[in-house]
């Protein structure tokens, strides 16, 4: 594998040769701009059958990735609508080149238009992070070329911030918050929200001891 100064930063590209270990701090600081609160709202919303029946037509599908920015939507369906206030939004899936998958959504209501002002997608929300400055600065300051190719840590598949998280064993998770306090309440979000019934208990009902709940110290 290989990456290049001006390609799309990935989460992948924290987890080299130390392992999650190594940027466990800035693997944890991805979760807000990779899943951001919007994106969170938007995926928890039920599937609206009627609408989604539309996305069913081609050239409506191609409008959606039109607005996501994409060549091709892997998934698409339209959820919300259904109760009185509750805005619909189209949310999608997009297949990246490295084979992992990014969501997306906007206002059901933008479809029509062609573009929309609200459309939050991972893609985005994660090359516009902290983080991702932080990677794009290290390749510049290799000095890498536009185009040059680096050869990346070969030791083993990456993986996005949110399969790496759901790979930790729950004692490699509390330690996760252990040493990083200020994020805990989004780890335990992840938690229930990928395991449901299964989430574990320890994760779950941890807490900073008292005193260290402010790690700006």
């Amino acid at each position: 594998m290989t990456v290049t100064e001006d390609a799309e930063f990935c989460a992948r590209d924290l987890i080299g040769s130390a392992g999650i270990g190594g940027n466990g701090e800035k693997l944890v600081n991805t979760l807000q701009d990779y899943y951001p609160p919007e994106l969170q709202v938007a995926q928890l919303k039920r599937v609206n059958p009627e609408l989604s029946a539309e996305l069913d037509d081609g050239d409506v599908l191609a409008q959606v990735a039109r607005i996501a920015g994409v060549e091709r939507i892997a998934h698409a369906v339209v959820a919300g609508g259904i109760d009185p206030g509750d805005e619909a939004v189209v949310r999608y899936a997009v297949i990246n080149a490295d084979g992992t998958v990014s969501k997306g959504f906007f206002p059901y209501t933008d479809l029509e238009s062609g573009s929309s002002d609200r459309h939050v997608s991972q893609r985005a929300s994660l090359a516009q992070g902290v983080v991702a400055s932080e990677v794009r600065q290290s390749r510049e300051y290799a000095g890498v070329a536009p185009g040059e190719t680096v050869a990346a840590a070969p030791e083993q598949p990456l993986a996005d911030p949110y399969e790496a998280l759901e790979g930790l064993s729950a004692a490699d998770t509390v330690k996760l918050m252990e040493a990083n306090p200020e994020r805990a309440e989004a780890i335990k979000a992840f938690e229930e929200a990928s395991r449901g019934d299964r989430a574990r208990k320890s994760v779950l009902e941890w807490e900073p001891p008292e005193g260290d709940s402010d790690s700006g110290d």
